[in-house]
């Protein structure tokens, strides 16, 4: 076998060369907990605290789902899941469409959706308070 096909984070596509390869992380998870930790406390001392909920979830999803950042692939959606718990934490707005966009397409590993789901209801009920707030701000008066 070729050695850059052995290296699962040379070739996006390991998952389906490879299903015995995707139990291994490039990412050291406390080091992603720090990163999403930081910024969820951040938001969480504004009040932010439904984008705080959909950063955290956004980030145990993507950890789970096996979203990796690779070295050689150069995209705008090649971040590692602290990355889009940080980016869903801080530009809600793009960031969470981004990630429900996109999931299928980045996920390594098959499995079982029930972080996708508190994704979809938290982010869900964040964007709609956003649209409430911006077009009848006399709710929140």
């Amino acid at each position: 076998m070729d050695s850059e096909k052995d290296d699962p984070y040379k070739t996006p596509d390991a998952s389906l060369e490879r299903p015995d390869v995707v139990a291994s992380n490039p990412h050291k998870l406390e080091f992603q907990l720090v990163g999403v930790v930081i910024t969820g406390l951040f938001l969480a001392y504004l009040g932010a605290w439904l984008a705080v909920i959909c950063g955290f979830l956004v980030f145990a999803d993507a950890w789970t789902a096996g979203i990796y950042k690779y070295p050689n692939k150069k995209s705008f959606l090649n971040i590692s899941p602290m990355g889009w718990g940080m980016v869903t934490h801080l530009i809600f707005l793009i960031g969470f469409p981004l990630y429900v966009i996109a999931r299928n397409r980045l996920k390594t590993r098959p499995g079982k959706n029930s972080y996708y789901a508190g994704v979809i209801v938290t982010g869900g009920l964040q964007s709609l308070g956003l649209i409430v707030f911006r077009f009848f701000p006399q709710v929140f008066t």
